[in-house]
């Protein structure tokens, strides 16, 4: 007797190990949330300056006692010191010539940005429609260390003086000679000109979770005196001197008369990550979602552009366009759904590009993916896999533009996420990214299952 329940315990010991050690296993291989989880608790921290539309600039710039314009606070901002904007609508401030707003002479160091940011739940917007017609920014940053956050620039003028035949350059924000800065959860828009841009010695700049969208420059001229309206109004165009690095992640950029992304004579490295590029193209604008040059010097044994879980949407043009950039690329988890030319448009200089668990769908141009034969190209949609409406969860693109998460995240969206026994699910190859089943799924969304 004693001998059977000893077998009985053993038995039902090892069931219990074994039920363990499956659990366990399958605990091992389920990646965690690649989504931060919403804050719950609105934080708001005591900052050592506070700005209000009906604030004075000869006030102290306490909360009871604000200061009234957003440029008052450079002859007295030192690294570490935290500003906050009340929410409502601000005005050229007169300190800052052809910029309504012109943050330079001063710089953060490291761990100690200057932080200039929307009040928590409010939101302080820069109307620049008081300008003079003149080139300049909204917001310019000459300066490194600096955390703008939460703002929104919009309605930048841009001139034009009909005797000459000559028209003015107009952004929303800009970089300029400025490193190690932070611009996050920025809206610019209805400018005509630029929604964001930047230049010359620039690098190590994050642009995060930013809205970029109906910027239109209605009097270009072209350098050969002819209308070329709608041609230099792109969402971003950020360029960088050689040895530079600069990211753009989260962001959106769409209903622009010109391109979503353009990286014209960037000579540095871009990292472009989540961003979401629309809608973009009219007048004579270009319109293609993301545009990677040109270059002036030839990188081709240099990877210069990296592009990871993008989406180009329903461009007048192209998806995704090289324009005469000589460097080398790498292409994972995008996608490129109904553009008006190609998808991918990277065939020039033979360079040894990289493209891997990417999407093209609907597309007005024949050619999915028109890339180098040197490229590393597989395990892409466009390598023998049949895509159809039914492997999509919904193509419905309802709420591409909506309102962002609480922590300022692109939406959640039900678009364009494989369905369950889709054609593209687990026909990926591992790049790093946390994946579930047995490979990843291609494209730019997971399905969890």
């Amino acid at each position: 007797m004693r001998r059977q329940n000893n077998y009985m315990i053993t038995c039902v010991s090892l069931f219990i190990a074994l039920i363990f050690f499956i659990g366990c296993k399958k605990e091992d291989i389920t990646p965690p949330d690649p989504d931060p989880v919403d804050p719950p608790v609105l934080v708001i921290e005591k900052a050592n300056y506070y700005v209000a539309p009906d604030g004075n600039d000869a006030n102290p710039g306490t909360i009871d006692k604000p200061f009234k314009n957003w440029d008052k606070i450079i002859k007295i901002i030192k690294p570490g010191d935290l500003v906050y904007l009340r929410g409502g609508t601000y005005y050229k401030s007169g300190l800052s010539g052809s910029n309504a707003c012109y943050f330079v002479g001063k710089s953060g160091t490291p761990g100690n940005y200057i932080r200039i940011w929307a009040y928590p739940g409010e939101k302080p917007v820069l109307d620049c429609s008081t300008m003079n017609k003149v080139s300049g920014y909204g917001v310019l940053i000459s300066g490194d260390y600096w955390h703008i956050k939460g703002i929104e620039i919009k309605n930048f003028p841009q001139g034009y003086d009909a005797a000459k035949n000559v028209s003015t350059v107009a952004r929303g924000i800009g970089l300029i000679n400025a490193n190690n800065n932070i611009i996050e959860n920025v809206t610019s828009h209805d400018n005509q000109g630029m929604g964001m841009g930047m230049g010359q010695a620039s690098t190590n700049n994050l642009i995060k979770n930013c809205d970029f969208y109906n910027n239109y420059d209605p009097y270009t001229i072209s350098g050969e005196g002819k209308e070329y309206h709608g041609g230099n109004a792109d969402g971003a165009q950020l360029r960088a001197y050689k040895g530079s690095t600069n990211t753009l992640k989260g962001c959106r950029l769409y209903h622009n008369s010109d391109d979503g992304l353009d990286l014209w004579e960037n000579e540095g490295t871009m990292i472009i990550d989540s961003c979401w590029a629309f809608n973009n193209g009219y007048d004579m604008g270009d319109g293609n979602g993301f545009k990677y040059g040109r270059t002036l010097e030839p990188y081709e044994d240099i990877t210069k552009r990296i592009t990871t879980h993008c989406l180009a949407y329903n461009n007048k043009n192209g998806g995704f366009d090289q324009n005469n950039a000589d460097v080398k690329m790498v292409f994972y988890n995008n996608f490129a759904y109904k553009n008006g030319g190609k998808a991918y448009y990277m065939s020039k200089f033979n360079l040894k590009n990289t493209f891997q668990n990417n999407i093209s769908y609907m597309n007005g141009d024949p050619y999915e993916a028109l890339i180098t034969a040197e490229s590393i190209n597989t395990n892409n949609s466009w390598n023998g896999i049949t895509i159809s409406d039914s492997d999509f969860s919904s193509i419905n693109m309802t709420g591409i533009d909506g309102p962002r998460k609480a922590n300022g995240n692109l939406p959640d969206v039900g678009f364009l996420i494989p369905s369950l026994n889709g054609n593209f699910v687990d026909k990926g190859i591992d790049v790093g990214f946390p994946f579930y089943g047995k490979a990843p799924d291609i494209g730019l969304f997971e399905l969890k299952k």
